[in-house]
């Protein structure tokens, strides 16, 4: 059958079934549908939990614990050994002269095991620290040259983990995960900070709470 008409069917037989989509939804089902079959592997071991939420969360979390792993072992043999350390110094040089709460909440990280981490980079000397000129209560950080000639060994150790993280999947594909992924990190970013101790209930009381007042 020629593509085209193969194409138009497939499209007729979408439309007949969600008469009020886009052909935004149409690609993202085509692509979905023929990975799906493309992938003869079992996710999961073939152990699958009941809901499609719960799958997505089952694969984020798992895909993190295997980038976390890959990450720390890409650390081992220069001076920043860990994960969360890239990640601090990182935001460190990112920020320039941050506070040091700031830096922590950056990365999504507790109070005391960011605190913890700073501690041991200034006793390495790659960053350094000074009072904020404002607020006397805070002290501002940043990055010292020590610092950044570690940080970019950092980088040339993380774009091998990645690259081997995520070697079997094309470019394309990578684009169109980011594209469905990122308006949830962007909405749960904003939430995070402001919901720190706060019950399941409360927080999501106050995340559509939110929701109303931008829809008004």
């Amino acid at each position: 059958m020629n593509k085209t008409v193969h194409l138009v069917n497939l499209w007729g037989e979408f439309e007949a079934k969600h008469p009020d989509a886009e052909i935004e939804d149409f690609c993202r089902y085509y692509l979905t549908t023929t990975r799906e079959k493309e992938n003869a592997g079992k996710l999961f071991g073939g152990l699958m939990p009941p809901t499609d939420k719960i799958i997505l969360s089952k694969l984020i979390q798992r895909l993190f614990t295997f980038q976390q792993t890959y990450a720390n072992a890409s650390l081992s043999n220069i001076p920043i050994k860990q994960l969360e350390e890239f990640l601090i110094l990182n935001a460190v040089s990112n920020l320039k002269e941050g506070k040091k709460t700031e830096i922590i909440h950056t990365v999504l990280m507790e109070l005391s095991t960011g605190l913890n981490i700073l501690s041991n980079l200034l006793k390495q000397e790659f960053i350094t620290e000074e009072e904020d000129k404002i607020d006397k209560r805070s002290k501002r950080v940043k990055i010292t040259p020590k610092g950044e000639k570690v940080l970019q060994d950092c980088y040339r150790q993380m774009r091998k983990a990645n690259s081997f993280m995520f070697q079997d999947m094309a470019e394309e594909d990578i684009l169109l995960t980011i594209q469905l992924l990122k308006n949830s990190e962007i909405r749960h970013s904003a939430l995070w900070l402001q919901n720190k101790g706060k019950t399941f209930d409360e927080i999501v009381i106050a995340a559509n709470a939110t929701s109303s007042d931008q829809k008004d």
